[in-house]
């Protein structure tokens, strides 16, 4: 199996590892959904560029981010980066983190890509974002009703 996708942005750091950068309008995911399996993509797309997939771009990720253009709820101010690698709630170390998320995606696909597992709605509510987790794919279930 192999994955594609478009990152927002890399920055290559001083110690040549690469910084991956999600933009979001809104906020980020929270670490406990990144941890729990919900958010991949910022991991997947730091897998993808270990891996050779984005034209001129080489090496391991060293920092994972969100840049986010939401109000910050503390300070009032417009614009705020938050990262599942660091601070007290990190999902794991910046080296693993690659691999971490990797693993997450592995068993998803095992179970409902490749496998014989079916879609199930609300998995885990606390975590959820639309009405079927694993597809995280909202604007597609909207407006089904009627």
């Amino acid at each position: 199996m192999s994955i594609s996708g478009i990152a927002d942005r890399f920055d290559r750091m001083p110690d040549g590892r690469l910084a991956v950068v999600d933009y979001k309008t809104g906020g980020g995911p929270k670490n406990k959904q990144i941890k729990a399996g919900f958010a991949m993509q910022l991991g997947l797309i730091g897998l993808i560029a270990e891996q050779g997939g984005f034209k001129g771009v080489d090496g391991k990720g060293g920092a994972f981010e969100y840049w986010s253009l939401d109000r910050d709820s503390k300070t009032r101010q417009y614009g705020r980066i938050t990262s599942p690698v660091t601070g007290n709630s990190a999902v794991s170390a910046p080296e693993e983190f690659v691999e971490f998320i990797a693993k997450k995606f592995q068993a998803a696909a095992e179970k409902w890509l490749t496998g014989n597992e079916p879609f199930k709605a609300k998995i885990s509510p606390e975590y959820a974002w639309a009405d079927y987790d694993q597809l995280m794919r909202l604007e597609e279930w909207q407006g089904r009703d009627g």
